[in-house]
C-alpha cells in the first residue's frame, strides 16, 4: 500500500500543477478581456467629448431602401467600337481573289486553265472520294495515300 500512496501523491502533485497553469491561463485572459473592456469605454468616451453637444436623431421605424438605379450602358460606344472593328476587319479582302492571282500560293497542273480551279473551289463539282490522314502515323498514311491514288487511277 505504501507505493500506491506514493503514486497517488504524485498524480495529486501533477493535478495541482495544472489547476494552477490552467487558473493562471484564464487569470490572464480575464484581465486581457477588462483591459480591451476599459479601452472600448475610453474611446467612447472620447468620441463623446469630441462631438459635443449633438442630439441624437430620433429612432425610425421604417426601412428606407436607397432606389436601385440601373447601371447605364454605353450604347453609342459599343457600337462605334463594333464598327470600328468592322472595319479594320474588311479590307475588301478576298482570299479567293489573292489565290487566282498569285501563283505562288495556287498550283494547278500546266493545261488547268483558272476556271477549273476557280470551280473546285467553289464546289462546282461533286468529290467522288476523299481520303482522311488523321491520326495515322508517316508510314500508314503514306501507305493509305498510295492505295488511294491506285483506286482513283484505276477508276
Amino acid at each position: 500500500m505504501g507505493a500506491a500512496s506514493i503514486k497517488n501523491f504524485s498524480g495529486l502533485k501533477a493535478l495541482r500543477k495544472n489547476l494552477k497553469e490552467q487558473e493562471t491561463r484564464r487569470l490572464q485572459a480575464e484581465a486581457q478581456r477588462q483591459q480591451q473592456i476599459r479601452q472600448a469605454a475610453l474611446e467612447t468616451d472620447l468620441f463623446r467629448r469630441a462631438m459635443g453637444q449633438v442630439t441624437p436623431l430620433p429612432p425610425c421605424d421604417r426601412f428606407m431602401p436607397l432606389p436601385a438605379y440601373p447601371l447605364p450602358i454605353a450604347r453609342h460606344h459599343l457600337a462605334d467600337e463594333q464598327a470600328a472593328l468592322r472595319e479594320s476587319l474588311s479590307d475588301e479582302f478576298s482570299v479567293d481573289t489573292l489565290l487566282e492571282t498569285d501563283e505562288t500560293l495556287s498550283f494547278a497542273r500546266r493545261g488547268i486553265g483558272p476556271d477549273v480551279v476557280r470551280k473546285l473551289r467553289r464546289g462546282h463539282w461533286v468529290i467522288q472520294a476523299q481520303l482522311d490522314l488523321h491520326g495515322l502515323r508517316r508510314d500508314e498514311a503514306r501507305e493509305a495515300l498510295i492505295l488511294f491514288i491506285r483506286s482513283a487511277t484505276k477508276r
